[in-house]
């Protein structure tokens, strides 16, 4: 059985909403570079605080996020692993100012897959496009170990399952 991959990071956005400061954990895990906004967006999820995103290039997904698509910036980014289950997940905290989204899981879905989502309430998004999903969570801080997900297929029925790191059901 095959071990989906978790990238974690933290965030501390400024009010322009770019990034103060950003650490990732993983050895897949990568800078987000700007120019990466400026592709196409492969999943797109519409907030009340804006857009969210993924830009996949030359073997990478970007996170981006900004109050318009004009003004997309870059998160983070982690290894595209196109028909793998790879997951990363980035998460804000109380030093922010006010918003509805705190926290975005984001990376490649598990072939035959159509839908991400967790068990934690107030999630936005979790389509799968071309193999890659986004979704928002209202969610300050949130530890890995409250992270319980699941991909679904057309029919509703569970492909692969898991919490934190560990694939339950694949």
């Amino acid at each position: 059985m095959r071990r989906p991959h978790l990238v974690r990071g933290s965030l501390l956005l400024s009010l322009a909403a770019t990034v103060a400061g950003c650490s990732v954990l993983g050895p897949e895990s990568q800078p987000a570079s700007p120019e990466f906004v400026r592709l196409p967006l492969v999943v797109r999820v519409e907030t009340e605080d804006g857009i969210v995103g993924v830009v996949r290039r030359s073997g990478v997904l970007v996170l981006v996020t900004g109050p318009t698509e004009d003004e997309l910036r870059a998160q983070t980014s982690m290894a595209d692993r196109e028909g793998e289950t790879w997951l990363g997940l980035l998460t804000a905290g109380g030093e922010l100012p006010p918003r509805t989204y705190y926290t975005w899981v984001y990376g490649n879905a598990p072939p035959g897959a159509v839908k991400f989502e967790t068990t934690l309430p107030g999630g936005v998004g979790g389509q799968v496009v071309d193999g890659v999903f986004v979704l928002a969570l209202p969610q300050k801080d949130l530890p890995v170990t409250a992270l319980f997900w699941r991909f679904l297929n057309a029919a509703g029925e569970v492909v692969v399952s898991g919490r934190e790191l560990s694939a339950i059901d694949q």
